[in-house]
């Protein structure tokens, strides 16, 4: 087994929460409303995080090297995962599965679907938040994933590049035959979605 650690998001400046931070920052409802800013800062927040996932060098630089170490079939099979297994992990599933062509509808329910683990797992560090008078909607906004997240980042992603294929080439650097290997390791032939 080869370990590769891609920091992601360590071009980003200024987070009001690092995703390393989660734990601590849940231990004074009251400190974490004012850092973060209630459920709308939570929401800007990710926000912000999704377009950097598009724009940061380091993201660029992160995305393309597990690319590259996906398309390579004698590297498999493979797992990536990041803190919470939603965010930086959600865009390189979803930007993967919108390569290889998968439905739009198709790629936001399994996006969505993270919910259905990752809260429940959570549920008693949201249970404590409220306990010791917090808002609820806060820790479902940061362990949870929302639409609106992903939107974030394919809007940047096609605001700068138009499509999937120029995210890769142009902002990952990953060429077409690259991106062909890609598709020809994940695609099965005749299979539909």
């Amino acid at each position: 087994m080869r370990y590769i650690h891609l920091d992601v998001l360590a071009d980003e400046a200024g987070l009001a929460m690092p995703p390393n931070e989660i734990a601590r920052i849940f231990q004074d409802p009251k400190v974490a409303n004012e850092k973060l800013g209630g459920v709308a800062g939570v929401d800007a927040m990710f926000m912000k995080i999704y377009q950097g996932l598009i724009v940061l060098p380091s993201a660029n630089k992160s995305y393309r090297s597990l690319f590259l170490a996906l398309s390579t079939s004698a590297t498999s099979p493979n797992v990536f995962h990041c803190t919470n297994g939603k965010d930086r992990t959600g865009w390189a599933a979803a930007s993967l599965l919108t390569l290889l062509g998968v439905p739009k509808d198709k790629v936001y329910e399994d996006y969505l679907k993270s919910n259905d683990y990752l809260l429940p797992f959570h549920q008693k560090a949201i249970d404590e938040f409220v306990a010791k008078g917090g808002d609820a909607a806060i820790p479902i906004a940061i362990f949870g994933v929302k639409h609106s997240y992903l939107d974030a980042a394919f809007n940047e992603m096609h605001r700068r590049y138009g499509t999937i294929e120029r995210y890769f080439s142009e902002g990952l650097n990953i060429n077409t035959a690259q991106q062909k290997k890609l598709r020809e390791i994940y695609l099965t032939p005749n299979v539909s979605l």
